[in-house]
């Protein structure tokens, strides 16, 4: 839908010198949905469709605020294929006959669908994004919770740490021992890098290019979450030793 609004968007503004509004592009969203080529819009959500509209208009507007730069199609290969619901969304409590952690999310026009809690939702939910990755589906749910904004704690030069980041050592704290780089992360990207090689030798469209570009996916997503627990586990480690740090 983005690319399709899109080239829409730079079409009329070809023609007349003026970009269409967003309720113009949600006119042309019905038009699509009454046209034979294009019925099958109306099995999805009208929200879900509506939402690459109102991502353009602010990519448009971010590039116009000098914020970002200009917008443009978005590639089957490389863009995580995602949607969002805006509101509608149910979550049911887990319960004593399903498994530790298990749930189920109300999603509409699709249905109830069983899911694995990675924590409790709490709070209004406000949205709920549903991405595919190599390793499977994954909904991200958005919830609104009141919470008291807590007080700064008062700053201490004895549980006070300045930290250097560095290239030989991943960074060096000003009381300690140098921190190295994780070898196991240097060991995956080197991986990474081999799949990718083999990737480039194999012909586009190829069964072999296919399986090795789902190979190089999980490999892609296995460095992010590595990368993703070191820094969580090491934060973690210097904020309870140090509740205030300083990066040079």
């Amino acid at each position: 839908m983005w690319n399709e609004m899109f080239a829409y968007r730079q079409q009329v503004y070809g023609e007349t010198g003026q970009a269409p509004s967003l309720k113009e592009q949600m006119t042309r969203l019905t038009v699509l949905k009454g046209e034979a080529d294009t019925a099958w819009l109306r099995e999805i959500h009208s929200q879900v469709l509506q939402e690459p509209l109102k991502h353009l208009a602010d990519a448009f507007s971010r590039f116009f605020k000098g914020l970002s730069g200009f917008p443009n199609f978005k590639s089957k290969r490389r863009a995580m294929p995602s949607f969002s619901y805006p509101q509608s969304v149910q979550v049911h409590e887990r319960t004593q006959r399903e498994p530790t952690g298990t749930g189920e999310v109300y999603l509409p026009k699709i249905g109830w669908v069983r899911f694995r809690k990675s924590r409790e939702v709490v709070g209004l939910i406000k949205r709920a994004t549903i991405s595919h990755k190599a390793s499977g589906w994954y909904v991200s749910i958005l919830c609104e919770v009141e919470v008291a904004a807590p007080a700064p704690p008062p700053i201490a030069p004895e549980t006070t740490v300045g930290i250097d980041l560095g290239l030989i050592d991943f960074l060096t704290p000003s009381e300690g021992e140098p921190i190295p780089a994780p070898r196991f992360l240097r060991r995956l990207e080197k991986k990474l890098a081999q799949a990718g090689r083999v990737l480039a030798r194999c012909q586009q469209g190829s069964k072999r290019y296919q399986k090795q570009a789902r190979k190089v996916a999980r490999l892609h997503e296995r460095v992010a979450n590595a990368r993703r627990d070191f820094l969580h586990k090491l934060s973690s480690t210097l904020s309870i030793g140090s509740p205030t740090s300083y990066i040079f």
